[in-house]
């Protein structure tokens, strides 16, 4: 899975801990027991921290920003921790997770999945 944010227009900047990226997942029959793992962070793998939560039959991956990462200027930001300001991207979020007992995921029926985006 590939995350990628760019704050294209508005009005004021973000900080970085208010935003929550989500991917959300239908719980397969043999699932437990799930582990996450941020494989790279442009912003830095320490600085993202994920949870598992259920929500009924769905389940999501929960992605959040700490309050000490920042946005390099290469990647349009000013270095200052908590800041995402305007014109600015998060740069590449490259994660998995999978489980002990089902090593197999179904992605087409997940919500969070579309299969016509086939390219980052």
């Amino acid at each position: 899975m590939l995350i990628y944010f760019v704050i294209e227009k508005g009005f004021e900047v973000l900080q970085l801990i208010d935003l929550t990226i989500r991917y959300w997942f239908t719980s397969e029959p043999t699932l437990s027991s799930l582990a996450n793992n941020i494989d790279y962070a442009a912003v830095g793998r320490g600085e993202i921290t994920s949870q598992f939560r259920d929500v009924g039959e769905s389940r999501y991956l929960e992605l959040r920003f700490t309050s000490s990462a920042n946005i390099t200027d290469w990647l349009g930001g000013n270095g200052n921790a908590n800041i995402f300001p305007i014109g600015a991207q998060t740069g590449d979020i490259q994660c998995g997770f999978g489980s002990s007992s089902s090593p197999n995921f179904d992605q087409t029926n997940d919500y969070s999945f579309d299969p016509f985006l086939s390219s980052f």
